[in-house]
């Protein structure tokens, strides 16, 4: 007996998460028994991405668009792969589409804030990252303020995000180079102690 769509779509979701080289042959099934299907599209476009494919996994990302029009995700994904082609401006309009569709969604809105500062936009990029409300957003706004000189706001930013996320060691060794810099000298050694050592996979990679 075949496999139905769920566990089909279950399978290839998980063999892409793994990078299983199986990833490939089941995101082939999925094409040849369900191409009405937009889930479809959204694992061969990824697949293809990962694979350095570009162009073909934003024809697939178009593919999921013309599938479930109205949606912010084929955007979302065009943007990734535009980014991934350092086409910022083809990234930019793409995240905007997104964000049309999904005006709060925090990833979107952190996608277009990092291009932005990308190109320089470093005002308007702080005002996505804040509008986010998420560690990769509050780490953004911190990025933002460094550039224009004003590493002296990124205290709040940094306590922010590991408020929400403790583990986070950008957010940990930014927050102790500003005790640093302040001679906060214990509160910076503190904050530089919760940060884990690399184990040796990472050291590795």
């Amino acid at each position: 007996m075949k496999d139905d769509f769920p566990t089909l779509l279950h399978r290839a979701q998980r063999q892409l998460n793994e990078g299983a080289a199986e990833a490939a042959k089941t995101a082939r099934q999925l094409a040849k028994r369900f191409p009405r299907a937009p889930e479809t599209w959204l694992v061969l476009g990824v697949l293809a991405r990962r694979e350095g494919r570009l162009s073909e996994a934003e024809q697939g990302f178009r593919k999921l668009a013309e599938l479930a029009p109205g949606h912010p995700e084929p955007w979302r994904q065009i943007g990734l792969t535009r980014q991934a082609a350092l086409d910022r401006e083809g990234a930019e309009r793409a995240f905007r589409q997104a964000l049309a569709a999904a005006p709060t969604d925090p990833g979107l809105l952190c996608h277009l804030g990092q291009v932005l500062r990308e190109t320089g936009r470093l005002s308007e990029a702080e005002d996505h990252f804040r509008q986010a409300e998420i560690p990769p957003g509050w780490m953004g706004l911190a990025e933002c303020l460094i550039e224009r000189g004003r590493p002296d706001l990124i205290a709040e930013p940094c306590e922010r995000a590991l408020a929400a996320e403790p583990t986070s060691p950008q957010a940990a060794l930014r927050l102790a180079q500003v005790r640093l810099m302040a001679g906060r000298f214990a509160e910076a050694e503190a904050i530089a102690a919760t940060i884990a050592p690399a184990g040796p996979a990472a050291a590795v990679a």
